[in-house]
């Protein structure tokens, strides 16, 4: 009987949390993103060859088309008193549920990141509720 009673308490317990809706941040290994309303997805990616060109993509998809995607994304370079910019790109779309933008650039030696900034508003007008604003990982050259 003590068993059934515990039982039905966690249960409960488990439908109220869920209903709460306390989740605000999804986490994978030690990374932890933000949840968003109307973004599906954001991915940043910057990678650098043996003869010292960088790929700079940067990617939003969203959950449904009609509306529009704001992509920029900025490469930097890290000098002693923090990180210089480098070069920067924009795109925009409209009526399709993903943007993704991909530039290649020759570098000096060195250490750099790409960051990338987003915008998406729906089809109703309504603009995504957090800062679309991903950082790449350092890579040197």
């Amino acid at each position: 009987m003590k068993l059934k009673k515990m039982l039905v308490a966690i249960l409960t317990g488990m439908m109220i949390w869920m209903s709460v809706g306390t989740a605000v941040a999804l986490v994978r290994g030690d990374e932890v993103s933000p949840m968003f309303t109307h973004t599906r997805r954001a991915e940043v990616v910057l990678t650098i060859s043996e003869g010292g060109y960088t790929e700079c993509r940067g990617s939003i998809r969203t959950n449904k088309s009609g509306g529009s995607i704001t992509i920029t994304i900025t490469l930097y370079q890290q000098i002693e008193n923090g990180w210089g910019r480098v070069a920067g790109w924009t795109d925009y779309v409209e009526e399709l549920t993903q943007l993704e933008v991909k530039k290649y650039r020759s570098i000096e030696k060195g250490s750099y990141r790409l960051i990338m900034n987003g915008k998406v508003i729906t089809s109703e007008g309504e603009v995504e509720n957090k800062n679309i604003r991903k950082i790449s990982t350092i890579v040197t050259y």
